[in-house]
Order: structure tokens, then C-alpha cells, then sequence
């Protein structure tokens, strides 16, 4: 399909056989990624209030580089980062969230169940990191504590009408499964 070309990196941790395993290893750090001035991130997960400071859901941000989406501590407020700034915008315990983060060489977009929520202007355009990408975790205790179905990194940023079609397909599947 068209999105394939364009994937970086893609996890499905509910259909993987192993289970926790991969997601325990790649909480452990996956490895480097070189990724283009504009992306995007795609996450299914739970956001649940967490027991450690910046729980990282997934990310490789550094004090200046890199890109980052964690929890705060206890709140249901999560840092959408770049370039070692983070951007506070709050994610309701419903269930499952389909959450975008469009990078741009001039502003970032976060989608929360196929909704546009936020734009913000950056002030530098993305700068790659030389830590490792985590999944659930990033450095020392900073696990994410709670269900991440997949992860999907794109070489390109997605449009309004693609996010809002795959939510509306996860969302159906989501409701068939209960």
C-alpha cells in the first residue's frame, strides 16, 4: 500500500507471539533512527495517569534533539516533545487513543482519535538524536505502565483525511473486539 512505502518503523505488540517480550526489548532501547525534517509518529495505546516521571510512551529526545511523547507523573498530561522542548496537552483515559504527531520543518500536529487538537509552531526545525528510540520507556525509569498496541514512524507527515479514516478503522475494530 502507499503507507508501507513510506513506513520507517512499525511494532505491533497485540499480535506479537512472544507477547511482552519484544515490548520489554524495545523499552530497552531499539537503536538509532535517522529520520527526515518531516515525519510523523502514529501510537494505539491507553493513556493511563503513571508512577514514573516522564514515562515515556515512545521517543529518543535528548536536551536538544530528538522527539519525545510521555506521560507526567500522575496526570493525565503528556509532553509532546521535539528538539528538547515538550508541549503539555492532556489525554483522557477513555480507552484506547490513536494519537499523531506530525513534524514539520515549521510547526508539529497532534491528532488525538483522528481530531486535530494542536498545532504548534517550532521555533528550529527537527534535529535527529543520537540516542536510541525507546518504546514504553526512555533512559532509566521512565517506563510507561500500560497497554501500547503498535507504533508507526513514517517517513512523510500524514494528512487530515488519512489520520481520520485509519482512526475510524481502528475504532470499528476496536468496538468489535469488545
Amino acid at each position: 500500500s502507499k503507507q508501507e512505502k513510506h513506513t520507517l518503523f512499525f511494532r505491533n505488540y497485540s499480535n506479537d507471539s512472544i507477547g511482552i517480550k519484544t515490548r520489554v526489548n524495545d523499552a530497552r532501547g531499539i537503536g538509532r533512527v535517522n529520520l527526515p525534517k518531516e515525519f510523523s509518529v502514529e501510537v494505539l495505546f491507553k493513556p493511563k495517569p503513571q508512577i514514573y516521571q516522564y514515562a515515556t510512551v515512545i521517543g529518543n529526545m535528548s536536551d536538544t534533539t530528538g522527539f519525545l511523547i510521555a506521560n507526567e507523573i500522575g496526570t493525565n498530561k503528556y509532553h509532546f516533545g521535539i528538539n528538547g522542548r515538550s508541549f503539555i496537552l492532556p489525554l483522557v483515559d477513555t480507552g484506547w487513543v490513536y494519537c499523531v504527531l506530525n513534524v514539520y520543518s515549521n510547526k508539529m500536529e497532534v491528532f488525538q482519535n483522528g481530531i486535530l487538537t494542536n498545532k504548534i509552531r517550532l521555533e528550529n526545525e527537527f534535529r535527529n538524536s543520537t540516542y536510541p528510540l525507546h518504546i514504553g520507556n526512555l533512559g532509566d525509569l521512565r517506563y510507561y505502565v500500560g497497554p501500547i498496541a503498535n507504533v508507526t514512524i513514517n517517513k512523510t507527515t500524514l494528512s487530515t483525511s488519512f489520520v481520520q479514516t485509519k482512526w475510524a478503522s481502528m475504532s470499528k475494530k476496536l468496538t468489535e473486539r469488545k
